[in-house]
């Protein structure tokens, strides 16, 4: 007879790429995911790994068990969703976010879901948003919340909130109610982070304008852009909520632009497999408590 505890291990190691890092996930020994799968075997006389190199992997047989596995772990946990009452739920899932989020709602809504159902366990993630899409690609996180633009193909995206974000320098570094130009921005260097935020947004509107010749100085960070600013070694584009934290008040300045800065939208990303009442009473939740407008504590 199959087991749960079969279909689990087969999930995992398909997931994860090893019987070491299922058994890791899984809280259990390497010896039990190998007990468990040749059991598993035993029951249903097929081979579901090649194991003629140092590392098995699943062959042919295996996938397609990895993936009724997915399906049948799935629905156990729908029915787990409508059948149990909410604080008996009981699961983990990974959860990636960029910094703008883990500065402003991720702290309050761990609390809060916390004390919600607090037999669910999430791992959070603070990554580059280029870096959670991948990570999603690999299976190696259950949902990300990313800017739209990041949305992968394949993946289910749910809206979330709007991050808006203004263009900034050290204060008295250009005079208080100079707009920004696209002329000033090639005379001056522009701080930026390799992300959708200056893609999507700026280089966009200064496309076909000589914006290839404006001077950019890359960022590895939003605090390190944010340190860049304030150290006066150029002009950036900012999330409000850290413009207008009291912190920063003397140190930067917004300004004022000709160019149109529309709020970027972020989303939810998740696998279509993973969706479920339960992914989407944990969306709802996230969707109440995400606030991009104040710094957390503010």
């Amino acid at each position: 007879m199959i087991t749960i505890k079969q279909i689990e291990a087969i999930y995992w190691i398909g997931r994860l790429g090893s019987f070491e890092a299922a058994a890791r996930h899984l809280g259990t020994s390497q010896s039990a995911i190998t007990r468990r799968i040749q059991d598993l075997e035993t029951a249903t006389r097929t081979s579901l790994f090649d194991r003629s190199t140092r590392t098995p992997t699943l062959n042919e047989k295996g996938q397609s068990a990895y993936r009724q596995a997915a399906s049948i772990l799935d629905l156990a946990g729908q029915m787990i969703d409508s059948l149990a009452a909410t604080d008996l739920v009981d699961r983990s899932l990974d959860l990636g976010v960029t910094e703008v989020s883990a500065l402003t709602w991720i702290p309050g809504f761990l609390a809060a879901m916390a004390s919600s159902h607090p037999k669910l366990t999430l791992r959070l993630r603070v990554a580059g948003a280029e870096q959670l899409r991948d990570m999603l690609a690999k299976k190696q996180i259950d949902l990300a919340v990313l800017p739209e633009a990041l949305w992968p193909p394949g993946f289910v995206a749910e809206p979330i909130a709007p991050l808006r974000a203004s263009f900034c320098c050290a204060r008295g570094r250009l005079p208080e109610g100079v707009p920004v130009t696209r002329e000033l921005l090639q005379e001056l260097h522009f701080i930026m982070q390799e992300n959708v935020l200056f893609s999507q947004v700026i280089w966009r509107e200064l496309a076909g304008t000589g914006a290839g010749s404006i001077p950019v100085v890359v960022s590895d960070g939003l605090l390190s852009s944010l340190a860049q600013v304030a150290a006066g070694r150029g002009v950036s584009l900012l999330p409000d909520f850290l413009l207008d934290a009291p912190a920063f008040g003397n140190a930067i300045q917004r300004l004022t632009t000709e160019i149109a800065l529309p709020p970027l939208p972020y989303v939810a990303i998740f696998l279509e497999e993973r969706q479920s009442s339960g992914m989407s009473t944990l969306i709802g939740s996230m969707r109440t408590a995400c606030h991009f407008d104040k710094m957390m504590g503010a």
